[in-house]
């Protein structure tokens, strides 16, 4: 995404929760905005140096595509809320196949592999005391987000939030 969809993103949801719900979370900055492909943990530079290597084969077999804004969802689930995000539309199943494929290129190398299948989502919030009642959030805005790269992020985590440092950069085609 480039920087001006993170911030009108992240615009029209705030402004969307604020007026739909009495959610008091920890909204996500517009630069940190992501979708995560697949979360590799502490590594140490080797093997983010092999991750790099593999991407950059990864991505060579894969063209820019779209995705679509669905709705609103929360983990664990809308009773017991603590993060709320925003389900990606992924009709033609890219980001599905691209996620899969770089869980089994990198498994194949050693990598730990994920305990959950791929979910396409943008996290947008983390609520620091669970909702107990039953959330309703309708009639959310609809965006078509173009992915045209992926990063490989480091992330710090600090208590004011966390910092990514961006590793490399990956153009799809």
């Amino acid at each position: 995404m480039t920087k001006a969809a993170d911030i009108l993103l992240q615009y029209q949801l705030q402004e969307f929760l604020r007026n739909n719900n009495t959610i008091k979370a920890t909204y996500v900055k517009p630069e940190n905005l992501h979708i995560t492909l697949k979360f590799l943990g502490e590594l140490p530079q080797k093997r983010i140096e092999k991750a790099i290597e593999i991407l950059s084969r990864i991505v060579l077999d894969y063209d820019a595509f779209t995705v679509f804004t669905e709705q609103i969802g929360f983990f664990p689930k809308a009773e017991n809320a603590r993060v709320i995000f925003w389900k990606m539309n992924d009709n033609e199943h890219n980001m599905k196949n691209l996620a899969r494929n770089i869980e089994s290129e990198l498994a194949i190398k050693g990598f730990e592999r994920e305990k959950k299948a791929f979910f396409p989502h943008l996290t947008i919030g983390r609520i620091r005391d669970p909702v107990k009642t039953q959330i309703q959030v309708t009639q959310a805005p609809y965006l078509k987000m173009d992915i045209n790269q992926i990063i490989l992020f480091q992330s710090f985590l600090y208590p004011q939030g966390p910092i990514y440092k961006v590793v490399k950069c990956f153009q799809l085609k």
